[in-house]
């Protein structure tokens, strides 16, 4: 799917299909990073040497992630979910949000805001600065 998409651009290089495969890659991208987060947690293969090769060599680089820091961060999620020690508390200690608040961030995701400051910390996590 994921070469399909680019070939559908090359062969016809036209706005709608520029459309179509942005969606779809975006489809494949996340696809991905759940088959990532399925191999942190060693679910995709019952070897798990099997499990962080896969995850690492297939999943991880379209997500801009390193498995390992991935798993780290994401077991500690599981650990303390619904705490203040939960990496993930500060996306949704504020919910629900006001009617204003939503169309803050709606805004924020139609204009892109939203994937460059998730790409930045995503480079900061790689660099270990997390």
């Amino acid at each position: 799917m994921i070469s399909l998409a680019f070939a559908v651009s090359v062969i016809w290089p036209y706005r709608p299909s520029y459309v179509f495969s942005i969606v779809l890659l975006a489809n494949r991208q996340l696809s991905l990073a759940i088959l990532m987060h399925d191999a942190a947690h060693y679910m995709l293969f019952k070897n798990q040497k099997v499990n962080r090769w896969i995850g690492s060599t297939f999943c991880r680089a379209v997500v801009i992630a390193d498995l390992d820091a991935y798993r780290t961060y994401h077991l500690q999620h599981h650990k303390d979910s619904g705490t203040q020690d939960d990496p993930d508390y500060l996306n949704y200690k504020n919910y629900p949000v006001t009617h204003a608040s939503f169309l803050r961030k709606a805004a924020r995701d139609l204009s892109d805001t939203t994937a460059l400051k998730i790409f930045w910390s995503l480079l900061l996590m790689n660099a270990g600065d997390t």
